[in-house]
């Protein structure tokens, strides 16, 4: 298994690989951590792991993917061999600064493919039937057949290059503690308009329901002028109407209305002779009920 081909495999998409790389400046080892990615995408954020072994490991910066980083990757997470991880650092550290190494020479990077094939099948052959173990934010894998991987075809890729040297970003570890301020800031903002649109609606709908009492109110009071006035009207038709239905033709005959009422669109009529007695008469004659036409109930009304 060639590392493209295991790069390709579907647990390796997303993987974050971390390896540390040691810098031989001033006549001594200074450790700098990387973040190491299979798939030339840059590491967003900051992650951090301890080994077995106790060495710890986090993103906190990137280099460019030179091919062998994937590699280095893979053989930097072994988990009972911290000599291992720095092996394996020195013999790529050539490959990613134009600055001499303490374990290639700086010079022609084609010239050297070869002496680069040898040492990383020193260390293939150094890890063989170890536990390599491949971190990232989920979780962990597991390669239990390291011996199987490939590294002749990534060398052979290789070509010189004066741009070849790290790549430094600035540091990323303070990502997390920004943003969670700007989400605490954008959570109150979001508080607060939500807040005000609340109250803006509150603040609607009770003018609306002042909009609407004032008007039932004042429909409440022209309903209240308008039953007064047709009371009134209705009055004063109904005893005209009374004098010249029944008042006019009774006392043409000698009698005369004693009473009328209309109530549910029915007039009540009881009427006496001249100077007569009341129950006499209406014992005689008793109460008569005139159911109204529309017509005449729509002159009345």
């Amino acid at each position: 298994m060639t590392i493209h081909q295991f790069c390709d495999q579907d647990m390796a998409i997303g993987l974050t690989w971390l390896a540390p790389v040691v810098w031989p400046s001033t006549g001594r080892e200074r450790r700098k951590t990387h973040a190491l990615s299979s798939l030339d995408m840059e590491v967003v954020g900051y992650t951090e792991i301890e080994t077995t072994s106790g060495l710890q490991l986090g993103a906190t910066e990137e280099i460019a993917d030179l091919g062998l980083t994937s590699a280095a990757a893979v053989l930097a997470q072994a988990q009972d061999s911290v000599v291992l991880i720095e092996r394996l650092a020195n013999d790529l550290y050539w490959l990613c600064t134009i600055e001499e190494s303490s374990v290639f020479p700086a010079g022609d990077l084609v010239g050297n493919k070869q002496q680069i094939k040898e040492r990383l099948n020193e260390i293939r052959s150094d890890i063989a039937g170890k536990n390599i173990r491949l971190y990232d934010k989920f979780g962990d894998f597991h390669i239990d057949e390291a011996q199987k991987l490939d590294f002749s075809e990534l060398v052979d890729d290789i070509t010189p290059s004066a741009n070849l040297k790290c790549r430094p970003i600035q540091r990323r570890n303070l990502s997390k503690p920004v943003a969670g301020i700007v989400l605490i800031v954008l959570l109150a903002c979001s508080a607060v308009g939500t807040w005000q649109y609340i109250d803006s609606i509150n603040y609607e709908d009770e003018k609306k329901f002042q909009r609407q009492l004032a008007h039932q109110q004042a429909l409440e009071k022209e309903k209240r002028a308008l039953e007064l006035t047709l009371q009134q009207n209705s009055s004063a038709l109904l005893a005209t109407f009374a004098d010249v239905v029944f008042d006019r033709p009774l006392r043409a005959g000698g009698w005369r209305t004693h009473s009328y009422e209309w109530q549910n669109n029915v007039i009540s009529v009881s009427w006496q002779r001249e100077h007569g007695d009341v129950d006499s008469i209406a014992s005689y004659l008793g109460t008569s009920e005139f159911e109204l036409s529309e017509n005449t109930k729509s002159l009345i009304e």
